[in-house]
């Protein structure tokens, strides 16, 4: 079977080849009939995947391991990658698994090169390009609910504004406004806690978490509203400037997404942390229109792009 990069030209072509079988995937069994099962299953192995003194590679593996339960597509694939490394509590932030950033292109130096994370609280380098991946080939996930209320409606997000309008600002803010810390999420359980047991099925539990989630989250709307419309212009500018190519044109994309202020004082924001959400936002584009025809074919990119 031939493999198709990037280069593969858009339309219905693309759509095929995105659906062609990934070589050597087990057909899914009946033991692994169901998304929780596959869920605890991939999990497991990928788990043992970040266990590597190579996240980037680890990385890469997501979307080739034999051991990694899909149905034989690239999507599909995506999809499992997604709902194994999902957060506990917050939809569409894939860092359920923890990671480092070894072995990825670059420095960690504030303002430095590459994609290495300068902040050690936020240097998940998988599990953040994955983040911004998932928010760009599924943009319903603002929809998915938080404490009983959609992750929209506590981002604050107008009720006109498209989901791929919503999680691209939340994908750009997450580098111009500070990450929220534990202290955050703590509060957010202590008021949780609060909450009567009627309204959360007889247990304080729900409350308590779901709090600390709503807390974070709150954060991540200070993130999502410091977007601006230049901010929207120079970030659309980088990723065209990406090309559509087996290696991306990251030379010509910096001077745009360097139009985009960061205060590097912000705990978690970094030009290192922006560059790898366009490159993940471009796979998930990608992959969505069809570009990549195996599972080994996105592998193979992201070594050629992000590893070191």
């Amino acid at each position: 079977m031939s493999t198709a990069t990037p280069d593969t030209p858009l339309g219905p072509l693309g759509a095929i080849l995105n659906q062609r079988p990934i070589k050597g995937r087990a057909e899914l069994t009946p033991a692994l009939s169901t998304p929780e099962a596959r869920r605890e299953k991939n999990g497991a192995r990928i788990k043992a995947l970040s266990k590597s003194q190579d996240d980037c590679e680890a990385l890469a593996l997501l979307f080739s391991d034999q051991g990694i339960t899909d149905d034989n597509t690239v999507p599909g694939r995506l999809k499992e990658i997604l709902a194994a490394t999902e957060h506990w509590a917050i939809p569409g932030l894939q860092t359920g698994i923890a990671f480092s950033d070894r072995h990825f292109k670059g420095d960690q130096k504030p303002g430095g090169e590459g994609f290495r994370d300068p902040w050690e609280s936020s240097r998940n380098q998988v599990g953040h390009f994955l983040t911004a991946v998932g928010m760009s080939f599924e943009p319903a996930v603002v929809r998915r609910r938080v404490g009983g209320i959609t992750l929209r409606t506590l981002l604050d997000a107008p009720e006109a504004m498209l989901d791929s309008e919503v999680v691209r600002r939340l994908v750009i803010g997450h580098e111009k406004a500070a990450d929220p810390s534990l202290g955050d999420a703590a509060i957010g359980a202590l008021v949780g806690a609060a909450v009567p047991v009627g309204i959360t099925g007889g247990s304080p539990v729900p409350g308590i978490l779901g709090g600390a989630a709503i807390a974070v989250i709150r954060a991540f709307r200070a993130q999502f509203q410091a977007v601006t419309q230049s901010d929207i212009i120079a970030w659309d500018a980088a990723l065209a400037a990406l090309g559509n190519n087996t290696a991306l044109n990251l030379g010509a994309a910096e001077p745009e997404l360097r139009k985009i202020p960061i205060v590097y004082e912000n705990r978690g924001n970094s030009i290192q942390d922006l560059r790898l959400s366009l490159c993940g936002w471009y796979l998930g584009r990608a992959i969505t229109a069809g570009r990549f025809a195996s599972g080994e074919a996105i592998a193979t990119w992201v070594r050629k792009n992000l590893h070191d």
